[in-house]
C-alpha cells in the first residue's frame, strides 16, 4: 500500500511540472540557474495561460533561476507560444538580481508586456517588435539606465520619436520614456502623460509640454530631481497626485489656467522651489 501511495503522488508531481500550471520546473542549468541554450535563456519562470478565445499560451513571470545579464526569452516554451511578458515579471524579489539585467531580447511572439514588467532594471535599450498590441503601465519605471526605446515600424499601436515611446491607439500619450537627459518637448499631439511617464529621470533638465495635453498622470515626474523649471500650459485640466514629488531641482512652476485640480503631494519635497503661478482656473488643491 505505502509503495502504491508514493508511486501516485510521484505520478501527480511529474503531471504538475509537465503542465508548469504555477511556473516552469526547469532551472536551465540547476542550482546556479540561467545560461542559453540554442539562442534562448534556460531557467525563466513562465505560466500557462488562456487568452479570450480559450487558446493557450506561456507567459513569463519571473527570473526563475536565471543570473544572467543578457535575457534571450524563447519564442515557444514547451510547445506553446510565448505571448506575454507578465506583470512585475522582472521586478520581484530581494536579491537585485533585475538590477543587473542589461539586455532582454523579446521575440516578435509576444503581444503583451504587462504593469511594472521591468520596473527598476539595468537596461540600456530595448526594442519592442511589431507584434507588441499593449504595454502596461510603468513598464519601465525606474530604468535610469535606459537610454532609448526602438519600435518597430510596422507596429499599429505604439511609435517611438526620440527615444520616448507613444501610445497611438489612445491618441499618442506618452507612455514610457527612456532615462531622458536635458530637454524634451512632448508634442501637440499627446493629450496626457501616462502614470510614471517620466519617474526618475533625473537627467531631465527642462520639459514643454504640447498645447494638446490635457492631464498630467500620478508620479508622471517623480524624483526628476534635475528638472528646473516647468510651465503647465492652458490645455491641462488635472495635476495628479506626487506628479512632482522629489522634484529638487525644481525652482518655478507655472500653472495654466485651464488646471482645476492639483493632487495631494503633487510638488511635496520640491525644496528648491521658489516661485509658483498658479492659474485662476484651480479650484482643489489636494
Amino acid at each position: 500500500m505505502k509503495k502504491t501511495f508514493w508511486t501516485v503522488l510521484l505520478a501527480l508531481i511529474a503531471a504538475v511540472c509537465l503542465c508548469f500550471g504555477l511556473a516552469a520546473c526547469d532551472s536551465g542549468n540547476g542550482g546556479n540557474g540561467g545560461g542559453n541554450s540554442g539562442g534562448t535563456t534556460e531557467g525563466l519562470q513562465f505560466q500557462k495561460r488562456k487568452d479570450e478565445e480559450g487558446n493557450e499560451y506561456a507567459a513569463v513571470v519571473g527570473l526563475g533561476t536565471v543570473w544572467e545579464t543578457d535575457i534571450v526569452i524563447p519564442s515557444t516554451f514547451r510547445g506553446l507560444p510565448v505571448k506575454e511578458i507578465g506583470a512585475s515579471a522582472f521586478n520581484f524579489g530581494t536579491d537585485g538580481r533585475n538590477a543587473y539585467l542589461t539586455s532582454i531580447e523579446i521575440p516578435d511572439s509576444v503581444t503583451m508586456i504587462g504593469d511594472s514588467a521591468f520596473a527598476g532594471c539595468g537596461l540600456t535599450s530595448v526594442t519592442i517588435s511589431d507584434s507588441v498590441t499593449v504595454i502596461g503601465d510603468s513598464a519601465f519605471s525606474g530604468c535610469s539606465n535606459l537610454e532609448s526605446i526602438t519600435v518597430e515600424e510596422g507596429n499599429q499601436n505604439y511609435s517611438s520619436q526620440d527615444g520616448i515611446l507613444y501610445n497611438k491607439a489612445k491618441t499618442e500619450f506618452v507612455h514610457i520614456p527612456k532615462a531622458v537627459k536635458g530637454e524634451v518637448t512632448i508634442p501637440d499631439a499627446v493629450t496626457f502623460l501616462g502614470s510614471s511617464a517620466f519617474k526618475g529621470c533625473s537627467g531631465l533638465t527642462s520639459v514643454t509640454i504640447g498645447s494638446g495635453v490635457t492631464e498630467i498622470w500620478q508620479w508622471a515626474f517623480q524624483n526628476c530631481s534635475g528638472l528646473a523649471s516647468v510651465t503647465i500650459p492652458d490645455s491641462v485640466t488635472k495635476i495628479g497626485q506626487y506628479a512632482f514629488q522629489n522634484c529638487s531641482g525644481l525652482t518655478s512652476v507655472t500653472i495654466g489656467s485651464g488646471v482645476t485640480e492639483i493632487g495631494q503631494y503633487a510638488f511635496q519635497n520640491c525644496s528648491g522651489l521658489t516661485s509658483v503661478t498658479i492659474g485662476s482656473g484651480v479650484t482643489e488643491i489636494g
